[in-house]
């Protein structure tokens, strides 16, 4: 039987658990600020009625493939658009079930940031 990577090249358990409880707490420690003020912010929202769900998809379908078709361009995406419920808002081929409730979205198309790369762009997004 042939492996498939040598023995030394195996992460041992307690390796792995060491790893990802690291990786953990280094995602959550930075975020504790938010975490603590966070019943605060969901209690003033709730009171005001008022719900926002943020789809932030690093590294998920490109903006060409869902919400920014530009069919004809050379810069369009490989998709057809078909039309929603909101005049002038199309959406790939692929999402017919977002298209009959899209007037239920705020798609927004105006977001800019000064950053000429996309680490830091994502950073000034979510400020």
């Amino acid at each position: 039987m042939k492996r498939l990577c040598p023995r030394h090249e195996h992460v041992s358990r307690r390796a792995f658990l060491k790893g990802a409880l690291a990786t953990t707490g280094g995602v959550a420690l930075p975020n504790w600020g938010g975490l603590v003020n966070s019943q605060t912010i969901a209690a003033e929202a709730k009171k005001r009625g008022k719900r926002c769900i943020l789809l932030w998809m690093n590294g998920g379908a490109s903006q060409i493939d869902t919400f920014d078709l530009k069919p004809g361009r050379p810069t369009g995406g490989l998709f057809r658009p078909i039309q929603s419920r909101v005049t002038g808002l199309q959406v790939c081929e692929y999402l017919p079930r977002l298209a009959k409730i899209a007037d239920r979205l705020a798609v927004i198309r105006s977001m800019r940031t000064q950053s000429p790369d996309h680490p830091d762009g994502i950073y000034h997004m979510h400020m």
